[in-house]
């Protein structure tokens, strides 16, 4: 939607004229959609019974009511000019002899002529219909108990009288010629009624020169009392409803001008309706329909006060105060009622108000444990001896509590050792650049002074030299940095171990052979392990390399490979130091750590770290061995 389509809309949304006859049209609209649903039904009585029989039962209605008013002596409700009916009213004696107490009959058109037979117990004042035929099956006993009348209605034309036969015909005519278009007529009124509810509803607190959603003066009145008003005024005007639908139906002996007052009364429960609506409208699109009920007020003030309470009186001691007041209300119970049971019930909650204190004792011990352990004292446990008193959920919570305070004493240790590893990785580094760069700006300067052809040699062998071991140290300490953060392309494949540990020795093998050492080789052809070549390469280079430097002359170095089983293989590199290792295994793995613990040797001491990192990258680990001078590196890794 563009930005002038939002406007346009939104100014719909935002006309007031368009909100007030929405709301006439929804008046309207009740009124239409009511008449149609009458003329429907109208249509529908018509169906199952014809118009005549309709006028009659309404003539048997007044019939009654006439006959009745002559047995009580009072014809008055009989005037000619109340109604459209005209009666002539016989009493029939046993021997068929008829007396005339009512003729209102004139000479006038008549529409329709119907005859009835009423009969009157004396110790009855209402009367039944019978048949003709069932008059003259009356026993003389029967006669003796019964007034029979004979009744004739004429429904004279024009009619004069606004009374419920006139209503009933002209509504019988009506859904006559209209019956058929009443109900597509009722839908189409109330899908319009819709469509103009839905309006009214998206329009609700859209107001000009607002770009949020505004209340009305109303909206701050408590919702649940308008809903109740609104409940209580439905039930008021409930009876003004059902009038109208029974001088709808024409059932009713109701006065017809009646109606009017009726039907203002039932705009007058739409347009409050319709307001409740659209306040409702309003406070939900602003979410504050449960924020804006008493019932929610004096929750928030009960649970503030309860806050109140609870931050000038500990917890336990809350709860505490609650079970006593509890107690104190079981006594006086037990005390007003009496009896076996009030005592029994009595001891029961006392029992169960023992259990929840003990709970609650419980739940303050781990809640004291949890606030040491964020408050820094790490080294808070929870005592033994309370921990034998607690028992279930609690029980576990507290012993996870201390398993937690060694766990993050641990991780503390660790975070302060990889600290102390950190400072040292700086010197060690440090000096170990400084060394070589040193002797090549020193060796650097000779160059630039007077020297002879053997010493300009000389000169360059050493720089050559000192350069390959600050390019050997940096390619080091980039490696071990990549290893160590994880920062480097891991690509785990079916990896035969014989092809990469030839492919490592076949590196090293002449610097074995110049260090005198006999290199024995034994790795089964058809072992494959998960791991990436290029790293397992590196980590077999750098213990061959460390086993090329440290093995004592003259003495034998061992590669082997095997499986171990529960899909894990093992490659072991063995040798013979040729220092006395007076350290242990943990020890060597640290950073900068050189068996000799020598600061001149080749090397950067990087080597067992990075292999390490490496190892643990492609889902195995490096384990170091020292049994004497036998140094041991072994590498596990899955099997393929």
């Amino acid at each position: 939607m563009s930005q002038s389509e939002k406007i346009s809309h939104n100014r719909f949304l935002e006309s007031t004229l368009w909100k007030i006859l929405g709301v006439v049209f929804l008046c309207i609209l009740e009124f239409l959609i009511v008449g149609a649903a009458f003329t429907a039904v109208w249509s529908v009585a018509l169906d199952n019974q014809s118009e005549s029989k309709l006028i009659r039962d309404q003539m048997g209605n007044e019939v009654f009511d006439v006959v009745t008013s002559l047995s009580a002596d009072n014809p008055a409700q009989t005037d000619p000019s109340q109604t459209n009916l005209r009666f002539y009213v016989e009493k029939v004696s046993s021997n068929g002899e008829k007396e005339l107490l009512l003729d209102t009959t004139e000479n006038e058109s008549y529409l329709q002529k119907e005859t009835f037979w009423l009969c009157i117990k004396p110790d009855s004042a209402s009367p039944w219909l019978a048949t003709e035929k069932d008059i003259n099956e009356l026993t003389s006993r029967e006669w003796k108990n019964l007034s029979v009348y004979c009744c004739t209605v004429l429904l004279v034309t024009p009619f004069t009288a606004k009374d419920t036969i006139s209503y009933t015909y002209q509504m019988a005519n009506f859904a006559e010629k209209h019956g058929s278009f009443a109900i597509p007529a009722a839908v189409c009124f109330i899908v319009l009624f819709l469509l103009i509810l839905v309006y009214e509803f998206c329009a609700a607190g859209h107001k000009q020169n607002h770009s949020e959603i505004v209340l009305a003066g109303i909206d701050h009145f408590p919702f649940d009392l308008m809903t109740v008003l609104m409940i209580i005024l439905t039930i008021i005007c409930m009876p003004a409803v059902s009038a109208i639908l029974e001088q709808a139906y024409g059932i009713d002996q109701l006065n017809v001008q009646m109606a009017e007052t009726l039907m203002l009364v039932f705009l007058a429960w739409s347009l409050v309706f319709f307001t409740y609506l659209m306040s409702l409208a309003r406070r939900v699109k602003t979410g504050t329909v449960r924020k804006g009920t008493l019932i929610g007020w004096i929750w928030r003030r009960m649970v503030w006060f309860g806050k109140f309470l609870g931050s000038l009186i500990p917890e336990f001691w809350q709860r505490l105060l609650v079970y006593i007041l509890y107690l104190i209300m079981q006594i006086a119970a037990s005390a007003a009622i009496g009896g076996n049971g009030e005592i029994l019930f009595f001891m029961v909650s006392a029992v169960i108000g023992g259990v929840a204190l003990h709970s609650l004792w419980m739940q303050k011990q781990t809640c004291t444990a949890a606030e040491e352990i964020c408050g820094g004292n790490l080294n808070y446990q929870v005592p033994e001896r309370t921990i034998s008193r607690m028992y279930g959920g609690m029980r576990r919570q507290a012993e996870y509590l201390n398993r937690i305070s060694d766990t993050v004493s641990h991780a503390v240790d660790e975070q302060v050792k990889s600290e102390r590893l950190k400072t040292e990785l700086i010197a060690n580094v440090g000096h170990d650049i400084r060394t070589p760069l040193t002797s090549i700006i020193n060796y650097v300067d000779l160059l630039g002074r007077e020297h002879t052809p053997e010493q300009e040699k000389e000169y360059v062998a050493v720089l050559s030299r000192q350069t390959e071991r600050l390019r050997k140290l940096t390619e080091d300490v980039l490696e071990f940095s990549k290893a160590d953060s994880g920062n480097v392309d891991v690509h785990l494949e079916k990896t035969s171990v014989a092809e990469i540990v030839d492919q490592a020795y076949g590196e090293y093998e002449e610097k074995m052979t110049s260090a005198n050492l006999e290199t024995v080789i034994n790795v089964p052809e058809d072992l494959y392990v998960t791991a990436d070549g290029k790293l397992l390469w590196r980590v077999l280079r750098n213990l061959l390399s460390n086993a090329a430097k440290y093995s004592a002359p003259h003495s034998r170095v061992y590669i082997s490979a095997q499986e171990l089983g529960d899909g894990q293989a093992v490659i072991e590199i063995k040798n013979m130091s040729r220092e006395k290792l007076n350290i242990s295994a943990d020890e060597l793995m640290e950073r900068f750590i050189r068996g000799d613990s020598s600061r001149h040797s080749e090397g950067s001491g990087l080597g067992l770290d990075i292999a390490r990192s490496l190892s643990s990258l492609m889902g195995g680990k490096l384990n170091i061995q020292i049994d004497g001078d036998l140094f041991k590196a072994s590498v596990v890794l899955k099997t393929a």
